[in-house]
């Protein structure tokens, strides 16, 4: 059988007899699969790396491995919230008077979640704490 030359990695690899061809195919094979699952999983993170909930999921661990960080997203969001239940309640849209009371109301509202933010984030803590432990 004639000798041949195959070419792996930037390497020659001689083949001089029918079983080392086999084997040869078999390892090439190999490699084959080995790269297409490397393809798969590099093509994916790249995939994921565009995926826009994963990277807000991600900027929000960064941000709440920062405790000050966090305290102040969760200042914002209760002031956001009581902003909204407030509007709702008082009908910010329906009139003059629903919106002249809805901001009277909300500045009032702000400053009482500003000077006590941090009691009403602990108790907010503690009722979710209680009831994830005692399911």
């Amino acid at each position: 059988m004639k000798t041949s030359l195959l070419y792996a990695k930037m390497e020659t690899v001689q083949v001089n007899n029918y079983e080392d061809l086999e084997f040869r195919i078999l390892q090439l094979k190999d490699d084959k699969l080995n790269q297409e699952e490397e393809l798969k999983y590099a093509f994916n993170e790249l995939a994921d790396s565009f995926n826009p909930i994963l990277l807000l999921e991600k900027s929000i661990f960064k941000v709440a491995k920062q405790k000050e960080m966090l305290f102040e997203v969760g200042k914002v969001g209760l002031i956001v919230g009581s902003n909204f239940l407030l509007d709702k309640i008082l009908g910010r849209s329906r009139s003059i008077k629903g919106f002249l009371s809805s901001v009277f109301v909300e500045s009032i509202a702000a400053t009482l979640i500003e000077k006590n933010a941090s009691r009403i984030l602990s108790g907010i803590g503690n009722r979710i704490y209680n009831h994830t432990s005692t399911e």
